[in-house]
């Protein structure tokens, strides 16, 4: 990375106009991604707001204790005034499109296509958002248009209207007895229910996603608010409306001050980082810019994700935490996609994994699960060719541990695991240079350079693979 900042580097100038001098030492850094130079150039803004808004709504909390609909009320005013201003004009679009998925569930209620017909909806809508750039045929000439695009976030709100849908179509399918024997109890918890669909909120979150609601909590404005909930509408963590409405509804228990200031500990400040353009890079340098890169990616969204949840935190919800460790210590596939972006694989499980068949069905789950990973994220085919690469390196793991692990105690066993770590990690990296940064022509390029000629190549996954070996590989 140090040698590609330098203007003695090949093909330096291709990339040139993408740095720009830095805070540290004087050296260039790369603000290409939009994504992470947008969270710093309002990091000042946001937490102006956040200083507003919780005071705020732990104010209305005590004021009227026993009426959550005042808490409703306020979230829902406080946020449609900062969309106003973020989302101008276009802030009527988002409500349209949420008052016709509220009128859309109350038509369906509880017919037996009413889950097909969500997803139809929500998924249609996500293209049709994509495709018309946020329906530009309704944009008002000279009108206030806020300060950002409404469409970069309109992904998070459909989670969120599926969220929402489908728990209010299972509180009105699903039996009490069939609930408490699937989900069971919260373990570890003395006050868990064992005989009650209303969980208090500080039990395991899997039963708080779980355990519908009562009916009357399934109304508009808990709805709207849920979905334009600010700590968390931009960037998530993601949470279903269940455990959402199980927290607003009652505080969660564990949330004390220690716990919250601890999380604003956690809060760190990504480094810059000089990724420059690779489409012309030698194969060597890419590998190690996709392994780079896949850092940054970590460090960054990591950053965002923990800051939003530590307003969400100090406002008393307690969303999943996202990004639980990074690739350098997971060197399984399968797990690295438990941890990272972790309230989204919750997300899929619960509403696309186990609708699916779950474990009965899982070759066929990784490729809807992934396909619509993809297209969440845009509508590019890089993308989709992301999301298949990452199953398609899933299966030798999948076949691998069925295989391996009646030998788990055999002496080669960590060297297996090892030269498995070394493979999916190479996998992730191909997926992400694929998906984010040199296209299929550009891994073409990649990996007939690294193993030209093939000894070389060969040589190169040996000796990465004594890495995970030395600090450990058995736990694979």
């Amino acid at each position: 990375m140090w040698d590609m900042s330098q203007e003695t580097y090949p093909d330096y100038e291709q990339y040139r106009q993408y740095l720009k001098p830095g805070w540290m030492l004087g050296r260039l850094l790369d603000t290409s991604d939009m994504q992470y130079m947008g969270f710093r150039q309002n990091l000042g803004i946001l937490t102006a707001v956040m200083a507003a808004h919780v005071p705020l709504s732990w104010w209305v909390r005590r004021a009227a204790p026993t009426r959550p609909e005042a808490e409703f009320l306020y979230s829902l005013i406080f946020s449609l005034v900062f969309l106003a201003v973020a989302h101008g004009y276009h802030l009527v679009k988002i409500v349209a499109v949420l008052l016709l998925n509220f009128a859309l569930t109350r038509v369906m209620r509880s017919t037996r296509i009413a889950p097909v017909v969500t997803w139809a909806w929500s998924v249609g809508m996500l293209l049709t958002v994509a495709w018309t750039g946020g329906f530009r045929q309704l944009n008002v000439s000279g009108g206030y248009g806020g300060l950002m695009r409404w469409e970069i976030t309109f992904n998070f709100c459909v989670l969120r209207m599926i969220s929402y849908n489908m728990d209010y179509y299972w509180s009105l399918t699903d039996s009490s007895a069939r609930l408490l024997q699937n989900h069971g109890t919260c373990r570890g918890h003395p006050d868990a229910p064992t005989h009650t669909l209303d969980p208090p909120p500080y039990c395991c979150p899997k039963l708080r996603a779980s355990m519908p609601r009562p009916r009357d909590e399934y109304r508009l404005v808990p709805f709207l608010a849920y979905m334009l909930y600010i700590p968390l509408y931009f960037a998530g963590p993601i949470v279903s409306f269940n455990a959402w409405m199980a927290q607003r509804v009652r505080r969660p228990a564990h949330l004390t001050r220690s716990f919250v200031a601890n999380d604003a500990a956690h809060v760190l400040h990504a480094g810059d980082h000089a990724r420059a353009r690779m489409a012309r890079a030698r194969p060597a340098d890419m590998a190690v810019i996709g392994y780079l890169s896949l850092k940054f990616i970590w460090l960054k969204l990591m950053v965002i994700w923990r800051f939003f949840r530590f307003w969400s935190l100090a406002d008393g919800i307690d969303p999943p935490e996202n990004m639980k460790r990074c690739m350098s210590n997971n060197y399984s596939a399968v797990a690295f996609w438990r941890d990272w972006h972790a309230s989204f694989n919750l997300w899929n499980i619960r509403y696309l994994y186990v609708p699916l068949g779950g474990a009965k069905t899982r070759w066929l789950n990784l490729w809807v699960i992934f396909t619509f990973v993809a297209v969440w994220h845009d509508l590019e085919l890089n993308l989709l060719a992301w999301g298949w690469l990452i199953v398609l390196f899933m299966v030798p793991e999948l076949v691998a541990t069925v295989v391996f692990r009646p030998y788990s105690r055999r002496w080669w066993f960590r060297h297996v695991s090892a030269l498995g770590a070394v493979l999916n990690i190479a996998g992730m990296i191909t997926a992400n240079l694929v998906g984010f940064a040199v296209g299929v022509d550009g891994m073409r390029h990649l990996w007939e350079g690294l193993f030209d000629p093939p000894a070389d190549g060969a040589l190169t996954v040996l000796a990465a693979g004594r890495v995970p070996v030395c600090i450990g590989a058995d736990h694979v």
